[in-house]
């Protein structure tokens, strides 16, 4: 799939993409279809994964029955705002990473939309959507899940996987869980699409500078901010 080059403002929430100029997304369409994918898997991991049963084995040891009938009991009256969770997720982290790679646009004196680059990253997070399923295919299949943690702390093609994660902090298995595969491949994506729609003769490699500095910096903050509220929570 290919991007125009046309850099005139598109409307509000609202941009075109083409495929040898015959197919157009917007923002609301990709926000809605990639939503349902992942109202989907979640859906998928809390009914046949995160089980009851899971989560009171997990309990067991730390709670009292009462407490445990408590937490199922609320689990099973507000199911709902777990599975809503991931597409909020992902609106706030495309609009973040949208800001961001504006921000090195603008600062490279490039002409290039805010709304352009959202429909980029919304298109980018595919790549995600893969992990995700990734996750779910193993905890399905793979894993042997008896407790939350034991699917809770598997994360594909991550750092995570070459530690032992019961030695690790709660602040520490954030930043290592980032550091994965997908990520890489998700800046090479926003790279690639980005590359046609900046000045003539820009490079997919200055384009990859670009979001390494722009997306790449934005994301450390983000790792760095979220370890240090959970260090002070654990």
């Amino acid at each position: 799939m290919e991007y125009t080059s046309n850099y005139a403002a598109e409307p509000a929430f609202q941009t075109q993409t083409t495929n040898r100029g015959e197919s157009s997304w917007t923002i609301p369409q990709l926000l809605l279809a990639f939503g349902l994918l992942y109202i989907a898997l979640t859906a998928i991991s809390y009914f046949f994964i995160l089980t009851d049963s899971v989560y009171v084995r997990g309990l067991a040891e730390k709670m009292t029955a009462e407490r445990i009938e408590e937490l199922v009991e609320m689990r099973s009256q507000y199911w709902w705002g777990v599975l809503i969770a991931p597409p909020v997720v992902m609106f706030i982290r495309t609009v973040y990473t949208a800001l961001c790679i504006t921000i090195g646009v603008i600062v490279l004196g490039q002409d290039l939309s805010y709304y352009r680059i959202l429909t980029i990253a919304l298109f980018a997070e595919s790549i995600f959507l893969l992990e995700i399923a990734l996750q779910v295919f193993c905890g399905i299949f793979v894993l042997n899940v008896r407790v939350p943690d034991d699917y809770a702390n598997f994360a594909p093609l991550s750092a995570l996987q070459f530690f032992d994660v019961s030695t690790l902090k709660l602040w520490m298995k954030h930043p290592l869980r980032t550091l994965n595969l997908f990520e890489v491949v998700y800046m090479l994506v926003l790279a690639y699409f980005l590359t046609p729609l900046l000045k003539k003769g820009t490079t997919f490699w200055q384009a990859l500078r670009l979001v390494g500095a722009s997306y790449g910096l934005g994301l450390l903050l983000w790792v760095v901010a979220l370890a240090f509220l959970l260090l002070q929570v654990s």
